[in-house]
């Protein structure tokens, strides 16, 4: 593990740790905070919200000042996916403006209305449990079995393609929000407010990430700039 990689570990940990130790003394100390905190719209949900928005004009200014420039068709993708997350989480965040501008969203089977990306998986879920014990039993078997055969065939790729999200800051970034969202998703299939104000903070966690991502997508023209600088000098020279 090189070094840094684990300055990332550290600095992440030691920042997220001091977050969430501030959150709960807060509550703690003001009990009523925590409704105002965790709630539907509350503080902790619209600073999400606002912190995917500055993910997604971050990465989109980086592309726009020429970050796919002379890079890999990989690096391009991670690149490009940052505007992309930021913002699909930003609109699944504020509900897609249902709220916002009193719009009225398509009802789900079971309660809630269908009014973030994340809905899908909760209609998935309750599919699911929808079904009779030996269907479901039968269903959960054949899933798990098809994922875990696609990653033995691909296990020859699993390993380069972890190291190469691990080997940049950006994409460690990247890589960090693509795995609190997905914890995020598995703990909005359940229910009780430990449940969800576990899952406001990793959802909050996430953003943040990707806003780090997104800063580091436009820091990385300025150390980007100077090679092609001198490539551009090469080929000058080279055609005299």
């Amino acid at each position: 593990m090189n070094n840094d990689l684990k300055n990332f570990i550290l600095f992440s940990s030691a920042f997220f740790l001091s977050l969430a130790a501030l959150i709960i003394l807060t509550v703690l100390a003001w009990p009523s905070s925590e409704d105002v905190l965790f709630r539907e719209d509350g503080i902790i949900e619209s600073v999400s919200a606002v912190a995917y928005a500055i993910a997604a004009t971050l990465g989109l200014t980086a592309i726009y000042r020429g970050a796919l420039t002379d890079r890999s068709y990989p690096d391009r993708i991670s690149f490009i996916a940052i505007p992309i997350f930021g913002t699909i989480c930003f609109l699944d965040e504020i509900s897609f403006g249902a709220r916002l501008f009193a719009l009225t969203m398509p009802p789900l089977s079971g309660g809630g209305e269908f009014d973030g990306v994340h809905d899908i998986f909760i209609v998935l879920h309750r599919l699911v449990l929808s079904l009779d014990p030996l269907t479901r039993l039968f269903a959960c078997t054949i899933s798990g079995m098809l994922v875990l055969t696609m990653l033995y065939l691909k296990r020859s790729r699993i390993y380069p393609c972890l190291k190469w999200f691990v080997q940049d800051g950006t994409r460690r970034c990247l890589g960090s929000t693509l795995i609190l969202l997905t914890i995020a998703v598995f703990l909005d299939l359940f229910h009780g407010r430990l449940v969800s104000s576990l899952e406001e903070f990793t959802e909050l966690s996430a953003a943040l990430f990707l806003t780090a991502a997104g800063f580091r997508s436009l820091s990385s023209l300025s150390t980007a700039s100077a090679p092609s600088h001198q490539r551009r000098l090469w080929r000058g020279r080279l055609s005299r």
